[in-house]
C-alpha cells in the first residue's frame, strides 16, 4: 500500500461537489461542509491513463519498491510492473499446482521482497521470491482457526505478519511462512463484528483497518484482536488504502476519493468522473494509481 496494505483507513461523506478547470485540476469545494466536519480541499491534477495492453482483468493493485503489484484475475497471473505500468515480470500461470494460479485476488510485497498472492478458488496464499519463483504456499478450505474460505484480501505489517480477509467475515494472522497466530473479529452486525467486509490494511502500530460494504463503515481493530472503534463513508464503498507516513486513510468510490485520519476524521474530499467504476487503487508519495481494469488512471496532489 505508500504501500497500500502495508497501513490503513478511511470515514464520512459531505455533499461536497468538485469541478475541473481546462487544465485538468480539481476546483475547491462549492458547498461547505457540516459545521462537525473539517474538509480541507485539495487540488489534485489528471496525469494520464496507462494502458495495460498485457492484462486481461486486473482486480487489484499494490506498490512496494518502486514497482506495482497488479493481479490480473482473467489472465491467471501477477504482473510486477514499472511504475509506468510496464511489464517487468510475470508471476505464475493458470493450473492447480504450486506456482500456478486458479483465481488470482490480490497479490502484494513485504518488506523482504517475498511476494504474496491470494488465490481464491484454491483458498490459499503463495509465497514466491522476488524473481516470481514459487517458494511455498498455506491455507485450506475450512472455517476453523488457520483456514480459509474465498480468500480476497491480504495486507502485512512491519514485522512481516501477513492478514488475510476471507468470506469467513474475519482477519486471520500468519507469520509470512504460514504458520497461524490469530484472527480478528468474527461475523456480525454490531461494532467489532464483521458482516460484509471487502478490504483491509494495517498501520505503522499495527491497528487493522476493516472496510465494510453494505454497512459502509471503517472498523479499526488493534493487532490482538481488540475493537478501537468504527467510522462511517459513503454508500458502496470500493476499497480502502493508507499512507502510513502521512497516517492517512483514503476510500474509494465511484467517481470519488475521501481521505479521513486514523481516528476517522475527514479531512479532504474530492471527485471527477474520469475515476469512473475502478476496482482498486494505492497511493505513493502524492501519486494515487487507480485501477480500471485494463486501464490506470493516474492523479497526483499539486503542491
Amino acid at each position: 500500500m505508500g504501500n497500500r496494505r502495508g497501513a490503513i483507513g478511511y470515514g464520512l461523506v459531505v455533499g461536497t461537489i468538485l469541478l475541473i478547470n481546462a487544465a485538468g485540476a480539481f476546483s475547491e469545494p462549492v458547498t461547505a461542509p457540516p459545521s462537525n466536519q473539517i474538509v480541507k480541499s485539495s487540488s489534485y491534477q489528471f496525469i494520464k491513463e496507462i494502458n495495460l495492453d498485457e492484462i486481461q482483468e486486473a482486480v487489484a493493485i499494490d506498490s512496494h519498491f518502486g514497482k506495482l503489484f497488479i493481479a490480473d484475475h482473467s489472465g491467471k497471473q501477477v504482473f510486477i510492473t514499472t511504475m509506468d505500468g510496464a511489464t517487468i515480470k510475470r508471476v505464475g500461470v493458470y493450473g492447480n499446482e504450486d506456482g500456478k494460479f486458479l483465481e488470482p485476488l490480490d497479490a502484494i510485497s513485504d518488506f523482504n521482497y517475498w511476494i504474496f498472492v491470494v488465490d481464491r478458488s484454491k483458498n490459499n496464499v503463495q509465497r514466491f521470491d522476488r524473481y516470481g519463483s514459487f517458494q511455498s504456499s498455506f491455507g485450506e478450505f475450512g472455517v476453523s482457526n488457520g483456514q480459509l474460505n474465498n480468500p480476497k484480501k491480504i495486507s502485512v505489517d512491519l514485522q512481516g505478519r501477513l492478514y488475510i480477509l476471507d468470506d469467513n467475515k474475519r482477519v486471520s494472522v500468519f507469520s509470512n511462512d504460514g504458520l497461524f497466530l490469530n484472527t480478528i473479529a468474527s461475523f456480525g452486525t454490531g461494532e467489532g463484528f464483521l458482516s460484509d467486509p471487502i478490504d483491509l490494511a494495517v498501520d505503522n502500530s499495527f491497528a487493522v483497518y476493516v472496510l465494510e460494504k453494505d454497512s459502509h463503515r471503517v472498523q479499526k481493530f488493534d493487532r490482538s484482536s481488540e475493537f478501537l472503534k468504527a467510522f462511517d463513508t459513503l454508500e458502496n464503498p470500493i476499497a480502502l488504502t493508507l499512507d502510513a507516513e502521512a497516517k492517512k486513510i483514503y476510500v474509494l468510490y465511484v467517481g470519488r476519493i475521501q481521505t479521513f485520519d486514523l481516528n476517522g476524521n475527514i479531512i479532504d474530499d474530492f471527485k471527477n468522473e474520469k475515476i469512473g467504476s475502478a476496482l482498486d487503487f494505492v497511493k505513493v508519495k502524492n501519486t494515487f494509481y487507480i485501477l480500471q481494469g485494463k486501464k490506470l488512471l493516474v492523479i497526483s496532489a499539486r503542491e
